[in-house]
């Protein structure tokens, strides 16, 4: 009966021992793949970033080039508006029609957009808001 006895712890004990090992070797494995996942998803993540963030330079920069070179041609030609047309307009007595008021108009709207443009570009989670002040600035 002995012999039965410790047969049995015997064989409890090595089933125990390979089943704590076996567990062990399934945990760690699930471990590793899953740290493994979260370093492809870092890598990929990380790889857009970089990306994003070099692209988001070079577009800053060509948009500092194309905005610098960016110039509105606010003037009349002198032959393109007939001369009554301008003499009409600068008797009018409606102030909103003189040419003059018209071209400080067209300055004053000309430095908003270019402010409002500059501050986008310096801030950019934030030129949604920029812009919807500048259409409201400029109704």
């Amino acid at each position: 009966m002995m012999a039965g006895v410790t047969h049995g712890f015997l064989t409890w004990a090595l089933s125990l021992l390979l089943a704590v090992i076996i567990s062990g070797f399934i945990i760690s494995g699930a471990l590793r793949l899953a740290g493994n996942m979260l370093d492809a998803a870092g890598s990929a993540a990380e790889n857009i970033v970089t990306a994003v963030g070099n692209n988001s330079d070079e577009l800053a920069g060509a948009l500092n080039n194309g905005l610098g070179k960016l110039t509105l041609d606010d003037s009349l030609p002198a032959d393109a508006s007939p001369k009554n047309i301008t003499d009409v307009l600068q008797n009018s007595e409606v102030e909103a029609l003189h040419p003059d008021y018209l071209q400080c108009q067209l300055k004053e709207i000309r430095a908003e957009v270019s402010q409002a443009v500059a501050e986008a570009m310096r801030a950019p989670e934030r030129s949604e808001q920029i812009m919807a002040g500048l259409a409201e600035r400029l109704k």
